[in-house]
């Protein structure tokens, strides 16, 4: 490996600068203790960083030997110990997932401390091509195909700082000669060779046999990977064009797009935009499988879907309101949409008087003349002959077998589940839906009906005119 080489890749591929902090993760294995002497070796501020995971006997001497490999560099050391097994346990996860999770953690939160440019960590061409070769027999589409990129974010970890992989055109094999020629003595994780573990299955088997069909079939691969990134790169722009076309906006866990704007795109363009909400929605997924965008897509190909879609485990799509749908988590909250009100909650007003019924809807009381009313307005206003009898007036959620009567060119009655199913309320969002009432007679259900209690008649003398608004 010829530092002079690495220099370029830095500079331009990563986009680092000498002078500021730069926190590289470091294992003790060959790969780390390379690119940490070699960023050493070239000038770069860095911070040697190492997460003993402790699944070892001999991780704590690996510790020790990266410490006093640092030290000797008089590279400033920071390290620190994380129970992989206790956490593996508690979420229902691999081992070497729960290791990776708490080491990049670690890693960004300790970059986040040094206010380092970003972070280093020493993946190279071979894990590159291993990547590649797990995506495609995983099903992956062409992100999948990409592998990883010289410089590239963790959003689960942290949305402003990057992490950057020097060596990510460097061999094994140039990486072993370079700790020869410079006296490094790095520790060998015997775990690696376990095929047990899908990676390394793939590096000691499946890698071997491709090159017995060619012998370039790793340097193939990897050109695949920055031929395919470059074009992922494109079509990730087209993605964000897309997703302002179908006036794609997000709210407290749940995604909102028009139906008609997202049938518009191509197929490719509809695929990615599932995906990339799916991820943004369950962050804590590594890889959207494309079972899951499949579901999705299926589901929004039916004509007039009115059911819903468990996408996810905890992530739902369905029908939001007339040609907008919704991509959901079972945690997502709605009070940014709809004038929705808590549980159980009874809540009255002041006349005249501004009131807050959720943290973005209000609602305005005041008394007016007769003459003063507006027909012409929508559902969310109501006018009322209350006369003085105010003080039993209070918004509250609806149990959704009582009735409400109304009047049309009769009097009808009708069970409140049904008038928000006929109107189509977002299914999630009905049981926190808000009812005026007075005592235990429904006056108004905003946005949705008027009673035939309370009406304004020739006798009425003053009208008390409710409004709802988003703030």
């Amino acid at each position: 490996m010829d530092l002079r080489s690495l220099e370029p890749v830095l500079a331009y591929e990563c986009g680092l600068q000498k002078e500021a902090p730069l926190v590289v993760g470091v294992s003790g294995g060959p790969d780390s203790l390379c690119l940490l002497h070699a960023l050493y070796s070239l000038g770069y501020a860095i911070v040697a960083v190492h997460v003993n995971h402790q699944l070892r006997p001999e991780a704590d001497l690996e510790a020790t030997a990266v410490k006093q490999f640092a030290e000797g560099l008089k590279i400033p050391f920071i390290q620190t110990r994380v129970d992989v097994r206790g956490f593996a346990d508690v979420h229902k996860l691999s081992t070497e997932e729960s290791a990776r999770i708490l080491r990049y953690r670690f890693l960004f939160a300790t970059a986040q401390e040094q206010h380092a440019q970003a972070v280093a960590v020493a993946h190279q061409a071979d894990d590159q091509i291993e990547t590649v070769l797990m995506h495609l027999l995983r099903g992956s589409g062409l992100s999948g195909l990409k592998g990883m990129p010289y410089r590239g974010t963790l959003p689960v970890f942290s949305t402003s700082l990057s992490i950057v992989r020097p060596l990510m055109g460097v061999w094994r094999e140039e990486i072993i000669e370079y700790c020869q020629q410079n006296e490094i003595s790095p520790c060998y994780d015997a775990s690696n060779e376990d095929t047990r573990y899908f990676r390394n299955r793939i590096r000691t088997e499946l890698v071997p046999l491709l090159k017995t069909y060619n012998d370039q079939a790793p340097r193939h691969l990897w050109q695949l990977a920055s031929l395919v990134g470059a074009e992922d790169a494109y079509l990730l722009e087209q993605t964000r064009r897309a997703s302002e076309q179908v006036n794609a906006r997000s709210g407290e866990g749940y995604i909102l797009f028009e139906m008609d704007d997202f049938n518009n795109l191509h197929l490719a363009l509809q695929r990615r935009l599932l995906r990339g909400w799916l991820a943004e929605l369950q962050e804590n997924i590594r890889d959207i499988g494309a079972e899951a965008v499949q579901r999705a897509f299926d589901f929004l190909s039916r004509q007039n879907p009115t059911a819903t879609c468990q996408v996810l485990d905890g992530v739902w799509l369905s029908r939001f309101t007339g040609n907008t749908r919704v991509i959901y988590r079972s945690d997502a909250t709605f009070e940014r949409e709809f004038p929705l009100i808590s549980p159980g909650e009874q809540l009255s007003f002041a006349i005249p008087g501004t009131t807050r019924l959720n943290p973005h809807w209000e609602f305005l009381a005041d008394w007016i003349e007769p003459s003063q009313m507006d027909l012409s307005q929508d559902d969310w206003t109501a006018y009322l002959d209350v006369a003085e009898k105010t003080e039993a007036l209070r918004f509250t959620t609806g149990d959704t077998a009582e009735r409400i009567t109304y009047l049309s060119k009769q009097e009808h009655r009708i069970k409140l589940g049904d008038l928000l199913t006929d109107k189509k309320v977002f299914s999630a969002v009905r049981s926190t839906w808000p009812v005026l009432r007075a005592g235990q007679q429904i006056l108004w259900v905003p946005g949705l009906k008027r009673s035939n209690q309370a009406l304004v008649t020739e006798q009425t003398r003053r009208v008390l005119r409710l409004q709802l608004r988003k703030k």
